[in-house]
């Protein structure tokens, strides 16, 4: 499997329909978006924000990969669902300019949790995309490994290193670096507080 998956999209797909590698990656992450039609979702503005880049970065990675975000869980939301959607956001905790002003638009893009992570697979501007894509990696390997009676990968000096070593400004969670799995209980420590509901 190659290192760079912003350059490989075949292992990013092997990842992304891997139920196993996906299922620990997800329970790792305790991802906490928006809840709508038994899943959780995320707007592009709270993308945004965790990654620390432009809405148009994200924007420009929506469109110049539109059908493979797609086939991963992007889409764009309208009509009966659309109410239904920003009903869900209106229950959450959060004032409604924290996902951008959305009581008037006729249709929002949400992603779920493997467009997410695909978003991550592709995003070269953002560094905290680049310490995501490691820590995927990581679990793969460790997840490849028990379930072939393999000995448990561990996570690189390097990547802890990279999650657990950052400025000192409040964060939302922190690095545990017991095993690679669980390293996902973390908010980069230079992670402005996000207070979209968004929260890895």
């Amino acid at each position: 499997m190659s290192k760079d998956l912003t350059n490989s999209a075949l292992d990013r797909q092997n990842i992304l329909n891997n139920p196993y590698a996906l299922a620990e990656i997800e329970k790792a992450a305790g991802i906490r978006g928006i809840p709508f039609e038994g899943k959780t979702v995320v707007l592009k503005e709270q993308v945004a924000l965790f990654f620390d880049v432009t809405l148009r970065t994200v924007e420009n990675y929506l469109e110049r990969n539109a059908e493979e975000l797609a086939r991963n869980g992007y889409e764009v939301v309208t009509g009966k669902r659309l109410k239904t959607l920003k009903l869900a956001i209106q229950g959450l905790d959060h004032p409604e300019t924290d996902f951008g002003m959305i009581g008037k638009t006729a249709r929002l893009g949400v992603l779920d949790f493997r467009a997410f992570l695909n978003i991550a697979m592709l995003m070269t501007e953002s560094e905290r995309a680049g310490l995501l894509r490691k820590a995927i990696l990581d679990i793969v390997i460790d997840t490849i490994n028990r379930r072939t009676g393999g000995a448990p990968n561990t996570l690189t000096s390097v990547t802890r290193t990279s999650f657990s070593r950052r400025s000192s400004r409040k964060t939302t969670a922190s690095c545990s670096p017991t095993r690679s799995r669980t390293v996902w209980t973390w908010a980069i420590s230079n992670t402005p507080s996000i207070r979209t509901g968004f929260i890895l």
